[in-house]
């Protein structure tokens, strides 16, 4: 497959989607990315070949997933770290990672489970953290759920298919200030 302007050879072209979420994102240089399952490896791949410094973490329920995931990356020559893990219980450390991508169907419905998966979200991104989550359907309240876990300047954008969702992480002191105090 040929190159896309702009693009590194051998590098497959981003999809409308892949380039919402792209472009939400902060400068990827030197950062820690947290990717919430393996659909997305075809923008991770690219993300990693635009910067070769980025930091990408894939975390996923199903080891049969990672090791197809990590089969693609072998063969795209590119390095991530595959771990098996749940959302709810995010096997990191607080503030580990710069940007945090995943899909709707890991965000749980139930409003506690969904709001413990949140706050997990919002305990490993560091500040200013970036979180990106996608979904086949405009989720009512979500972009209130995500304000409620601490995540400001929500914004939710429509490709042909999917709504992104991105958020910024808050610091608990901001959360606290109002502005005139």
């Amino acid at each position: 497959m040929a190159a896309s302007r702009g693009m590194a050879p051998g590098t497959k072209a981003l999809t409308a989607l892949e380039r919402v979420i792209y472009a939400s994102l902060p400068s990827l240089k030197r950062q820690r990315l947290l990717a919430l399952g393996c659909g997305s490896m075809q923008l991770l791949i690219a993300m990693k070949r635009r910067h070769p410094l980025l930091w990408i973490t894939v975390l996923s329920g199903s080891q049969a997933a990672l090791n197809k995931a990590l089969g693609l990356a072998n063969r795209e020559g590119v390095v991530m770290r595959f771990m098996e893990g749940s959302t709810r219980e995010l096997p990191f450390e607080d503030e580990s990672f710069n940007v945090l991508i995943g899909c709707m169907p890991l965000v749980p419905n139930d409003p506690i489970k969904r709001s413990e998966t949140l706050m997990e979200f919002y305990r490993v991104l560091r500040r200013s953290g970036h979180v990106v989550i996608t979904s086949a359907s405009r989720k009512r309240g979500f972009e209130f759920a995500l304000e409620g876990s601490g995540f400001e300047q929500v914004k939710v954008q429509k490709t042909a298919r999917v709504y992104v969702y991105t958020a910024i992480k808050v610091e608990p002191e901001q959360l606290l200030s109002q502005p005139g105090e």
